[in-house]
């Protein structure tokens, strides 16, 4: 009788330590209905289980997200590879602050979604160079779209496909947890839907919530692959700046990023660990990078037509128009361009300068064809306002001296075809004499300067570079990204002709200088 007894409690220890799962099941499913003496119909699960999501819904509507925990997991006893309910449930835990369960039920989601298509999700940053990235790749055959948190007054919000409002459920109807909680509703789309996510080092979905350091290992799991690529902002720790110069300008009109270092810092530290592939962005504070262009902005160049007539004034024959777009003039320089254009004034020559601050993209490409030079920025390299201004045949003044920065790109990128004159504070006054007295010169720039886009910064570059990294990302390919754009082993820069301009490392020759 003993040896009976402990054979019996033996085996209930082993039911217990390897069934625990689905008696936990079994004493829920028998809590919520009498279903001992007969097991629900597959109907009664399903029903049973939309009455509890429908249940655990309403307490989150209801900032109860204790009760709505109850009532996901009661789901998840009828449902155990229910990947949308693990996914609620963890947003739900993370509601009650239980961090490391939330880790726990996010993860249990993504290992049961099943996704069909292979979607390339940029974002969550409303920049315009991902919508033109992401039409780039749909123009050659890929699922792609933008998923942003809002759009800038400059752009129109049909300029980015699926905003982090437009996921909130319609159950959801608190406005405070609507906020709080959408960016949770963006990462259930994104593991639903991506293959690929393209961020900035400022994360994705997750990026504003106490879940930023886990975002990769939560994509990791799903098997979604990361790209990220900085835009400046997300990534300069000041402290770590190697131009003085630019430092100075960011803490005038960024102040807040010298003060936020740390949480920076903590970021791109991540990032950097964890990525699949870093696109190369900036040189400051950054342990690496796996594809070299000269700087990844591509535009629809289609959009930015090429200037049919060429001014041939001089500033004494009549009035040479001069763009320029700032939008933190610091940081632009923009002092040193109205003073320059003040003094020369004062020699006579007849300056049209154009301020555009805050104006619309249209309105932006209609003054380009009007204007004879783009003033773009003297303190950091060029920018998308210098790739619309070359897209548009200007010739464009720009930064391109600080040899740190510019012998990397040089060497190992494409910045020797490049024909934006190199112009800072100190160079502004000659170089922009030099170019409103040479409108042959100028002519000869801006033609260089469309080439220059159509082959580094246009819809077929883009698909160039981040083709090959979804090629290899996605499908294995022994591609060499850190040489996509090497001068002597890119195919892809021998495929179309050198541009040819008379800039010499993007200085100009002595013969034209005008002291």
């Amino acid at each position: 009788m003993a040896l009976t007894q402990k054979i019996i409690a033996k085996g209930e220890k082993l039911f217990k330590k390897y069934l625990k799962c689905f008696w936990n099941q079994a004493k829920n499913l028998k809590n919520l209905r009498d279903y001992s003496t007969c097991p629900p119909t597959d109907l009664e699960k399903i029903a049973l289980a939309d009455e509890y999501i429908a249940e655990a819904n309403r307490f989150i509507n209801l900032g109860k997200p204790a009760n709505a925990v109850d009532y996901y997991q009661k789901v998840l006893a009828i449902y155990p590879n229910h990947a949308r309910t693990f996914f609620f449930l963890g947003m739900a835990l993370v509601e009650c602050n239980k961090i490391d369960a939330a880790k726990d039920a996010f993860c249990n989601s993504a290992r049961f979604f099943e996704r069909k298509e292979t979607e390339l999700i940029w974002g969550t940053v409303p920049l315009i160079n991902n919508k033109y990235l992401s039409n780039a790749m749909s123009d050659i055959g890929w699922k792609s779209n933008t998923l942003v948190t809002h759009y800038y007054s400059v752009y129109k919000r049909e300029d980015f496909d699926i905003y982090f409002e437009e996921l909130i459920p319609t159950w959801l109807t608190n406005e405070i947890l609507k906020t709080r909680l959408s960016p949770y509703f963006s990462m259930l789309y994104i593991l639903e839907h991506a293959s690929i996510v393209f961020i900035p080092f400022l994360g994705g979905a997750f990026g504003s919530t106490p879940l930023w350091d886990f975002e990769s290992q939560l994509l990791q799991q799903a098997g979604i692959k990361t790209v990220l690529a900085s835009y400046g902002g997300d990534t300069w720790l000041y402290s770590q700046i190697l131009n003085p110069c630019l430092r100075h300008v960011l803490i005038s009109d960024y102040p807040q990023a010298g003060r936020s270092e740390e949480t920076i810092a903590a970021k791109v530290r991540y990032w950097q660990e964890n990525a699949d592939i870093v696109v190369f962005g900036v040189v400051d504070g950054i342990s690496r990078w796996d594809v070299l262009p000269v700087n990844y902005v591509c535009i629809d160049e289609s959009q930015w037509q090429p200037k049919k007539y060429y001014s041939q004034n001089d500033g004494i024959n009549g009035v040479v128009r001069v763009i320029h777009t700032p939008n933190h003039r610091a940081v632009k320089g923009t002092e040193f361009l109205l003073h320059a254009v003040e003094q020369l004034k004062a020699e006579g020559l007849q300056i049209d300068l154009i301020l555009l601050e805050g104006v619309p993209n249209e309105r932006v490409r209609e003054l380009m064809q009007e204007a004879d030079i783009l003033a773009e920025q003297f303190i950091l390299r060029y920018g998308l306002s210098g790739i619309e201004g070359m897209a548009s045949g200007l010739p464009v003044m720009s930064p391109l001296d600080f040899e740190v920065y510019t012998r990397l790109l040089r060497r190992y990128s494409y910045l020797d075809e490049c024909p934006i004159v190199s112009t800072t504070p100190e160079n502004l006054l000659i170089n922009l004499r030099t170019l409103i007295k040479h409108p042959e010169l100028r002519q000869e720039l801006g033609i260089a300067g469309r080439q220059y886009v159509e082959k580094y910064h246009s819809r077929k570059a883009a698909q160039y570079i981040f083709g090959s990294v979804c090629e290899k990302l996605l499908y294995g390919k022994d591609i060499n990204l850190m040489n996509l754009f090497h001068p002597l082993l890119s195919s892809y820069n021998k495929s179309s002709p050198y541009i040819h301009h008379p800039l010499l490392e993007n200085n100009l020759p002595k013969k034209y200088l005008e002291y």
